[in-house]
């Protein structure tokens, strides 16, 4: 068979840098992917978002086990407060950021630097594996 006509898998961006960034990483290093709590919450009309989601935590397992002793973690935001909103009217993200605070047990939305924290825990901690941190404000008891 001709190789263009070869199926080939499916090109994850973040899995196949992980896979080729474990190659000059010591061991007890660390890797960190970025999830979003749509891989466990249920919104209408994001089934691929979820689906892409639901696979690069499923993956981080494995990429734990598969890669170790090098740690694969990967942190799952909930709205947070970045450049990602600025295309928005001000009047549209200033509603949807006072919607998610009234739902939110915290009250309030994420803020860059509170995501941050989740990364440096992953990134300083040599006992977590395998892990994925949900940092949403509670969004997900939801």
């Amino acid at each position: 068979m001709l190789s263009w006509l070869r199926p080939k898998p499916p090109s994850w961006g973040a899995i196949n840098a992980a896979k080729q960034a474990a190659r000059y990483i010591k061991h007890g290093g660390s890797i960190t992917l970025t999830s979003r709590m749509l891989a466990r919450k249920v919104v209408a009309a994001t089934y691929v978002k979820t689906a892409i989601n639901a696979a690069l935590e499923a993956v981080t397992r494995v990429l734990a086990k598969e890669l170790a002793p090098i740690r694969v973690n990967a942190v799952s935001p909930g709205l947070t407060d970045t450049q990602a909103h600025h295309g928005m009217s001000d009047e549209a993200r200033n509603t949807m950021y006072q919607r998610a605070e009234a739902a939110l047990p915290v009250k309030r939305i994420g803020q860059t630097a509170d995501i941050a924290l989740a990364y440096l825990l992953l990134l300083q901690n040599p006992y977590m594996t395998g892990v994925v941190i949900d940092v949403d404000g509670g969004a997900l008891l939801n």
